[in-house]
């Protein structure tokens, strides 16, 4: 990290800017935000590995060549944001759930009309209300974003398998009124998906018996919810293997389900209510 009297001159230089040369005087608030604008492209440049590259070596950069070098990624990875979410938007399904939806059509386009490279490139200015299955609070501006819409298109790929029907009727059993949910679709289907694997039992062949349910039960009781992660791990790892080609990148994104998935079944075997989580 370089030292403030070396940051404070790229502040001044974008302060100029910002004020198209009339007053070099903001608020504290405004420089406040400048100099994280500043820090924001320092750091994509040093965090950017292969991306980052220069004829300047990393260590004889100036910090006016890595804010620089920053910015530019920020805006490539703009363009990437732009060409990932119109190849996404072709195909887009949000079955029915309103909080996909509202962030699809009309978040992200509000992110890339809003968005400013130059002098909030720290900002997200979207909610992302709803939820993916990986954790991106540390992220923030385009990083959080273009994150949060490349685990949208893994979901995406991932219900693709399922006719859309089957889905909704999933998330309709789940929850009557699921379109005002502020839950994953994937953790919903998935989990339902996982009592299909364990008992080798066909998607197309819907919903589960009595019998079926017993056979679980004693299949998983006494596990523990390590052990059941373990297990769906497994079935999991399978799965992508034979119906998504080994995407290893989905099966990655999905595995961050496996912990959720396995405690939620350890509640339903201790209460005796596996139907509320194995649904179709």
């Amino acid at each position: 990290m370089y030292q403030m009297e070396e940051l404070l001159p790229l502040v001044g230089h974008l302060t100029a800017k910002y004020t198209s040369n009339e007053s070099t005087s903001v608020t504290y608030e405004t420089a406040q935000r400048l100099m994280e604008a500043v820090l924001y492209c320092i750091r994509e440049t040093e965090q950017g590995g292969e991306a980052a590259m220069s004829p300047v070596p990393a260590e004889s950069r100036s910090a006016a060549q890595t804010y620089e070098l920053g910015q530019q990624m920020v805006l490539q990875k703009v363009q990437k944001l732009r060409k990932l979410y119109h190849h996404m938007l072709g195909e887009f399904q949000d079955y029915g759930m309103k909080s996909l939806d509202e962030v699809v059509r009309k978040g992200i386009p509000e992110f890339l009309r809003r968005y400013d490279v130059r002098f909030s490139p720290q900002e997200t200015w979207l909610t992302l209300d709803y939820p993916i299955l990986l954790e991106h609070g540390d992220l923030s501006g385009i990083d959080e974003v273009l994150l949060y819409l490349q685990c949208l298109v893994w979901e995406q790929r991932f219900l693709d398998a399922f006719d859309s029907t089957y889905v909704t009727e999933i998330l309709r059993e789940w929850n009557a009124g699921y379109e005002e949910m502020y839950e994953n679709i994937c953790s919903i289907v998935l989990l339902n998906t996982m009592g299909h694997l364990l008992l080798q039992k066909p998607l197309q062949e819907r919903g589960y018996t009595g019998a079926e349910y017993e056979r679980m039960e004693n299949l998983w009781r006494g596990r523990s919810q390590e052990e059941l992660e373990q297990i769906l791990r497994k079935l999991l790892k399978g799965w992508i293997a034979s119906a998504y080609h080994n995407d290893q990148r989905l099966l990655y994104y999905l595995y961050n389900e496996t912990g959720n998935a396995a405690a939620r079944i350890c509640n339903a075997l201790y209460n005796h209510c596996l139907n509320r989580i194995f649904i179709l």
